[in-house]
């Protein structure tokens, strides 16, 4: 349990922040919760995050994406951000909501979350707005949604809420490149342009692997996925709306057959990613007719996104971006 002896205490003043002291106490172990406390200072993370946003929701009617910790950890902004936000829920996570650039979209990976975005957001400039999009069911209560179709097309009717009209500017890590790839077939099928397409080591036509009917092997996944995020292990029944999403959007990603794209693409892969039998392409050359770009960035699949490497990633699509 973290030392709370030496801190100096600022008791709660209203309702929101009383039941925000009384959640933290409950997940952190620690008492009592000053305003000015620090939310992974006392000893919070990434998954306990999760938690976190799941009793606002359930106590206080307000739906929170776990990035909001991160970007307003103490409890005093936590509760100014709870107060801000409306009871209607959104998949859309501004990130960084200013700047005078044309926004960037960017979608969520296999676990469902924005939070590995934030990185990327902030090397990408003070100049360009950047909004993720995160999987409904992971903090809302939401059923996930079953396939990437489904995805691409409630995002769009998501993103078209803060960009009414195109041209747009996609990308996405991992799965939520696949994404960001079908929803720009769908925009172009509305009519809209899509400026940008980027496809952060994602790859087309990731099937079913043989192995992953063994009993147990989604779930072996996700515990290997919590413990790389925390360096320790952590019970699925802990997390059930986690595994939820995450189980379901690896399945929309085996069961996507990608269609044909005539537009553009910057395709950027990880040094150490190794998918067999595909091309250097990642398989989207038979899939995506306009110019597709390939750049190669030192690291594997997860370091690509993260510190240092998201610099790098960042001057790649900023050099990609049309004037």
């Amino acid at each position: 349990q973290p030392e709370v002896s030496e801190r100096s205490h600022v008791a709660p003043r209203d309702e929101v922040e009383l039941a925000l002291a009384a959640i933290w106490e409950e997940l952190l172990d620690v008492r009592p919760v000053s305003l000015h406390d620090d939310f992974f200072q006392l000893g919070g993370h990434s998954l306990l995050a999760m938690r976190l946003v799941a009793r606002i929701r359930e106590r206080l009617g307000r739906s929170l994406p776990v990035v909001a910790l991160f970007q307003s950890s103490t409890l005093e902004a936590l509760a100014v951000r709870v107060k801000q936000v409306s009871e209607t829920s959104s998949p859309l996570v501004a990130l960084h909501p200013s700047g005078t650039l044309r926004p960037f979209f960017c979608v969520h990976p296999v676990s469902g979350q924005a939070v590995p975005y934030l990185e990327l957001a902030r090397h990408l400039g003070s100049d360009q707005p950047f909004y993720a999009l995160q999987s409904p069911g992971l903090e809302d209560g939401a059923t996930p949604l079953t396939t990437v179709e489904a995805m691409a097309e409630r995002y769009i009717e998501a993103l078209r809420a803060v960009q009414p009209s195109g041209p747009y500017r996609l990308g996405g890590w991992s799965l939520g490149g696949v994404i960001a790839f079908e929803m720009a077939r769908q925009l172009t099928r509305l009519g809209e342009q899509v400026e940008q397409l980027v496809l952060i080591d994602a790859y087309a036509g990731q099937t079913r692997p043989a192995e992953s009917h063994a009993s147990g092997w989604i779930s072996e996944r996700f515990v290997e996925f919590t413990q790389r995020l925390l360096g320790r292990p952590v019970a699925i029944d802990a997390l059930q709306s986690a595994y939820r999403v995450f189980e379901s959007n690896l399945l929309a990603l085996w069961n996507y057959v990608p269609g044909k794209y005539d537009g553009a693409a910057l395709l950027i892969r990880a040094s150490e990613t190794q998918l067999p039998g595909l091309a250097e392409d990642g398989g989207w050359g038979r899939y995506i007719s306009g110019p597709l770009k390939v750049c190669v960035i030192t690291g594997d699949h997860h370091a690509v996104v993260a510190a240092p490497a998201a610099e790098t990633l960042a001057k790649a699509i900023r050099g990609a971006a049309l004037p």
